[in-house]
């Protein structure tokens, strides 16, 4: 028979062992989320990845967002793009090195939060699963998109609202978890759905600690960042221009979306929800394992449930559903998954079915649209998130790496000539949506419009926009003007006014009345060369 000794020394021993358990775990998780980016050393840069580089590029400039640089992106993936430059230099390794930190610092906070609401085990899967989620090639297309940044500053800010709630001591803590998730929400909009979820969780979750005074600090944390945002775009002299783009331009692009955009909506929604199809149905079934079987976490409940279904109307605000929409639900919806992974352990039939089911929801797919016999970058297979990262990682086997200038896309030709053609001091402009060959190449752009899709809009003064483009490129004279419209014929017309055109594939978005930047073209440049498709014309 054990001793007091013998029981207080196994007890010691036991919690070394979870200590160091514990220890690891850290380190496994920081390291899947890692590891999930380094095949973005080898993907070509996407055209949205472009973008936010160049605006970070130009940042650290002196430029500002909007007046020097126009997007319909909230300001803060700019300057996020710029911090990433700034410590690990403008190329996209230096970029991937910072997501790499960046998804490691976001995994292990994101499993901080898991472990106040599930056990360990079920901590450890959801934030494994959620590592990897948020690092592949399936949902993040290779790219640097405004989702990749959004989750850390909110769950830093749910994390502290988690740890203050334990003592409700103060109200600074909440004010601080509202200030955070406003500071994602600068990065894109549906990450204040976090906020919405703290204030119904201090409002109606455990009635013994509940308060009006930390949902109004909540509430206050937000209004605070949002004002003084506001107050610092009226101060630089951006403000009206970025209502231009974040609520004039943005909610014609939400009209489009759901008129005659919504054709590919279907397909768009049923590739997304494929590839994510584990934590969605992970979180159904922690909803209804919170309501219906009382778990541990289910004083989390008026947290989780309301995060998760404010993060899907999140997604539907974006529109279009494309697959890195969908990082944005992952948090919410691997904590519900969580308590759905605690609820089964309780019988191992009901373990055995739900392992069973995750297996098939990871591996898929539940349905198959087409053939993803090989991986098309600039398309997107049917398929699930393991089979998508597995031809992800095929292309870059047995094309990216034995043969790098066989598999180089279009803009990085075009920009590999434009800086053997240039110095760093000459500009260029790119005809098109293809801003990443200014960023590959290291070349200002004469207009602070860096691509058509504004200049598109129907409702939105276009006539005056085509002019001002006009008139930039006429006064700065860019080195080289690159037309990509071959590379997407509905997005922008030629600049030769005598190809052929490509029909209009929405009324919102026109392919008519540019002839003030044809006729700058036509009168002070010449076709020197065409590139994959694309015609270079040069000043004359």
């Amino acid at each position: 028979m054990k001793t007091r000794e013998d029981k207080h020394k196994d007890a010691t021993e036991y919690t070394h062992k979870a200590e160091k358990q514990h220890y690891w775990s850290w380190f496994v998780v920081a390291i899947t989320a890692a590891v999930c980016r380094i095949p973005d050393f080898y993907f070509p840069m996407n055209r949205d990845s472009g973008l936010f580089a160049y605006g970070g590029w130009r940042i650290l400039h002196g430029a500002l967002p909007y007046t020097d640089f126009f997007d319909n992106k909230l300001p803060g993936v700019f300057y996020i793009n710029a911090l990433a430059i700034q410590l690990f230099g403008p190329t996209i390794q230096g970029l991937v090195i910072f997501q790499m930190i960046y998804v490691a610092i976001t995994a292990c906070v994101f499993f901080a939060i898991a472990r106040r609401l599930c056990s360990f085990r079920a901590s450890l899967v959801i934030s494994l699963l959620f590592a990897f989620y948020h690092g592949s090639y399936g949902l993040s297309d290779g790219g640097n998109y405004t989702e990749t940044y959004i989750a850390l500053p909110a769950l830093l800010g749910l994390l502290l609202l988690l740890k203050w709630s334990d003592h409700r001591t103060g109200l600074l803590a909440p004010f601080a978890a509202g200030a955070l998730v406003a500071v994602s929400a600068l990065i894109k909009q549906p990450a204040a759905s976090l906020a919405g979820a703290m204030v119904l969780f201090l409002l109606l979750g455990d009635h013994r600690k509940r308060g009006y005074a930390p949902a109004l600090a909540v509430i206050a944390g937000a209004a605070a960042v949002a004002g003084l945002t506001v107050v610092w775009m009226a101060l630089s002299g951006i403000l009206k221009d970025a209502i231009d783009a974040n609520l004039v331009f943005n909610r014609l692009y939400f009209d489009d979306s759901y008129t005659y955009g919504i054709k590919r909506m279907p397909w768009n929604v049923l590739r997304g929800l494929n590839m994510v199809a584990l934590p969605v149905f992970g979180a159904i079934g922690g909803i209804i394992s919170l309501r219906l079987r009382r778990t541990s976490a289910a004083g989390a409940a008026w947290l989780l449930i309301p995060w998760f279904i404010l993060d899907l109307f999140g997604l539907a605000m974006g529109g279009r559903f494309y697959t890195h929409y969908f990082i944005a639900i992952l948090p919410s919806a691997f904590l519900l998954t969580g308590v759905l992974i605690d609820a089964a352990v309780r019988s191992t039939k009901s373990a055995l079915i739900v392992a069973a089911a995750g297996l098939i929801l990871f591996c898929g797919p539940i349905w198959k649209m087409e053939n993803t016999s090989d991986l098309v970058l600039a398309g997107s297979p049917m398929c699930s998130i393991a089979e998508r990262q597995y031809y992800a990682l095929y292309w870059i086997m047995t094309r990216r790496i034995p043969k790098p200038h066989e598999a180089m896309l279009p803009a990085e030709m075009i920009a590999d000539w434009i800086e053997q053609n240039t110095s760093e001091s000459d500009m260029i402009y790119v005809w098109g949506w293809d801003t990443r060959i200014a960023f590959l190449s290291q070349r200002a752009l004469p207009s602070r419009y860096l691509h058509t899709h504004p200049l598109g809009a129907t409702g939105f003064n276009r006539d005056k926009r085509i002019q001002e483009l006009a008139d930039s490129i006429e006064k700065h004279r860019p080195a080289y003007i690159v037309d990509t419209s071959p590379l997407m014929p509905t997005t922008a017309p030629p600049l030769d006014p005598t190809a052929p055109k490509a029909p209009q594939f929405s009324p919102f978005f026109r392919l008519d009345g540019y002839e003030p930047v044809q006729d700058v073209v036509a009168r002070h440049y010449r076709l020197v060369t065409v590139i994959s498709g694309c015609p270079i014309y040069e000043a004359k």
